[in-house]
């Protein structure tokens, strides 16, 4: 569906809002354990402080999303209101927005993903590689998940697995670019805070997204 100015600042502001607390969560959490665990150091008191200590950077989470949030909201409807930009929130969005662009895609089709198969085993979905490899472009795919059957045994298409992905990216002939924030594989739509943003003719975006792609696919798996 179609972001306005709006809808892009509060989406972006959830999208920042979301992965600095799950940043900050993680690393207290992470934390934590080894204080209670070490037998040099597990006071009683000293855990206490540091569960205080997390519950601060928690709170301070939510004052730099707040404030990431609206920045980056802002910067983002300033610099993209000439552009098409489209959300995606459930896997059918996937489906309408996604095969057009593979299907007319003339030098490169990138994706980083975990292969949901809600998505690439479908019919529509195969048939816009298949056109894209018609057409000439070249299709590699990242991903840290099991690889499709039809993906695997098509000779033109290009597999390489990484242990982790960080990000879930796509770019179609350095003009296309989609961006999907992080989920557990194979449950993208299934929460509230799973959203995903197409910028279409935005080369600025998919050049740099590229870029990572690149490094990545270049780097020792």
């Amino acid at each position: 569906m179609k972001v306005d100015s709006a809808s892009r600042i509060c989406y972006t502001y959830l999208w920042n809002f979301v992965l600095l607390t799950t940043f900050l969560r993680g690393l207290t959490d992470s934390i934590v354990p080894v204080i209670n665990n070490n037998p040099n150091g597990g006071l009683y008191e000293g855990r206490v402080r540091l569960r205080r200590r997390g519950e601060n950077m928690l709170l301070l989470a939510l004052g730099l999303g707040l404030g990431l949030g609206f920045i980056g909201g802002i910067a983002l409807v300033w610099h993209s209101r000439n552009y098409d930009i489209t959300l995606d929130r459930k896997i059918t969005d996937k489906l309408e927005e996604l095969p057009p662009l593979f299907e007319r895609a003339e030098t490169a089709v990138e994706v980083a993903t975990d292969f949901d198969s809600r998505f690439f085993d479908e019919p529509r979905v195969k048939d816009a590689i298949e056109k894209a490899l018609a057409n000439g472009a070249r299709v590699r795919f990242l991903t840290d998940g099991e690889v499709p059957p039809w993906y695997g045994t098509k000779a033109k298409i290009e597999i390489k697995h990484i242990k982790k992905l960080l990000r879930h990216t796509m770019m179609i002939d350095s003009r296309h670019a989609r961006l999907e924030r992080p989920h557990p594989p194979g449950t993208f739509g299934n929460r509230f805070f799973d959203i995903a943003l197409i910028f279409k003719d935005f080369p600025q975006l998919a050049r740099k997204l590229g870029k990572d792609f690149d490094q990545l696919w270049t780097s020792p798996s």
